[in-house]
């Protein structure tokens, strides 16, 4: 009760003292909103303009529904009952529709299945790497083919020819071998441009990735031989394709835009002074990136140890369970 006295009673206060409420809140208001200074004012004395007889309609209105409110709300549930349908049950099918829908979308977005969330993915990097390209004509000129020395040419053709022994591999681990073979003529070819710290870190990671695969693949017990069918490998093999060609094509563009030395300088010019390293490169990535590469580090570290916790899993003893408190003490006696 005693909150809406004290608003009438603030409302007839401001209501009489027209002056200090439009000087303090109702101008300054206004010329916010405007974005120029405007003076409001108010009379005591109605005068006669469209939001008033706006406001008296609404009041008259108002008046009238709740004089006849009762045979309002017969009339109308008469109705409702008539036709068999109204707000209250249309309420109620628009939330039983919003719900199917959501199970049904749900259902196709998160099916449960890994290859499904690794398709969209990759094909959704596919996507955001070509379509700018095409869309908007900033194709790469195509290079040209560098001439190549016999000894080059023979490691990126071991290169290829692991490519293609994955591609057409039944069994996975003939793949994972073949893929570690194709990574390591990659990484010479890094040898050869004259890149030995990323050649390094590719022998690095084709050598673990191989061991890793490998000891997945043997102690999970997965099926040793590629079960997708025709359909299935095509699709992969589009999306794959297609997100090769538009990192290639990504490249190239960065590629064609005029190098910046300014950062090659302040390295080579910095590097000894500030943090006492002879080697650009190992300075960068310890000193003036040492945070990143922390990061970096970090997660490969949680991603071995994720590894590890994979191919340490062994199958259950018959009668186990994960939630057995039990079980320890009956595999001790």
């Amino acid at each position: 009760m005693a909150g809406p006295v004290i608003l009438a009673v603030l409302g007839l206060a401001l209501a009489l003292a027209p002056a200090m409420l439009h000087a303090v809140v109702s101008s300054p208001m206004a010329s916010a909103v405007s974005g120029h200074p405007v003076a409001v004012s108010i009379s005591a004395v109605p005068h006669i303009s469209l939001p008033f007889l706006l406001s008296l309609l609404t009041v008259g209105l108002g008046i009238a529904i709740l004089y006849w409110l009762d045979p309002i709300r017969a009339a109308a549930s008469r109705l409702l009952d008539t036709i068999g349908w109204g707000p209250d049950r249309g309420f109620d099918q628009v939330v039983a529709a919003l719900v199917r829908s959501a199970w049904h979308v749900t259902r196709l977005t998160q099916p449960g299945r890994l290859e499904v969330y690794l398709t969209v993915v990759f094909a959704i990097i596919a996507l955001s790497l070509l379509y700018p390209l095409l869309a908007w004509g900033e194709l790469p000129a195509w290079p040209t083919w560098p001439a190549l020395q016999i000894h080059e040419a023979a490691f990126i053709l071991i290169a290829v020819i692991g490519l293609v022994a994955v591609l057409g591999a039944r069994k996975r681990l003939t793949a994972i071998v073949a893929l570690g073979i194709q990574g390591f003529a990659v990484a010479v070819v890094y040898l050869q441009f004259g890149a030995p710290d990323l050649s390094f870190t590719q022998f690095m990671v084709e050598t673990l990735s191989v061991i890793i695969l490998a000891l997945i693949m043997t102690r999970l017990r997965l099926d040793l031989y590629d079960r997708r069918s025709i359909r299935e490998q095509l699709l992969d093999g589009a999306i794959a394709i297609a997100c090769g060609l538009g990192f290639m094509l990504f490249l190239f563009r960065v590629v064609e835009i005029p190098f910046n030395g300014e950062l090659s300088r302040f390295f080579a010019e910095h590097s000894k002074i500030v943090a006492h390293g002879a080697n650009v490169v190992n300075v960068i990535i310890v000193d003036f990136r040492g945070v990143d590469t922390l990061g970096e580090i970090g997660v490969v570290t949680i991603t071995g140890l994720a590894i590890l916790a994979l191919i340490r899993l062994r199958a259950l003893p018959a009668g186990r369970t994960f939630n057995d408190p039990d079980a320890d003490e009956r595999e001790r006696t």
